[in-house]
């Protein structure tokens, strides 16, 4: 499982940079941490 999560500042600066609020920003990176969750475990050599 990914343990990466983004800190409140990086947040705020990437909310500032890309002009979504950060409801918006969250929802993102939640699409993205969920597509790459997958992919992981889709790519995991099987047992």
């Amino acid at each position: 499982m990914l343990k990466w999560y983004p800190s409140d500042a990086d947040k705020h600066l990437l909310s500032r940079q890309t002009g979504l609020s950060r409801n918006q920003e969250n929802n993102v990176h939640m699409s993205v941490f969920i597509v790459a969750e997958l992919s992981f475990s889709l790519n995991k050599p099987q047992q």
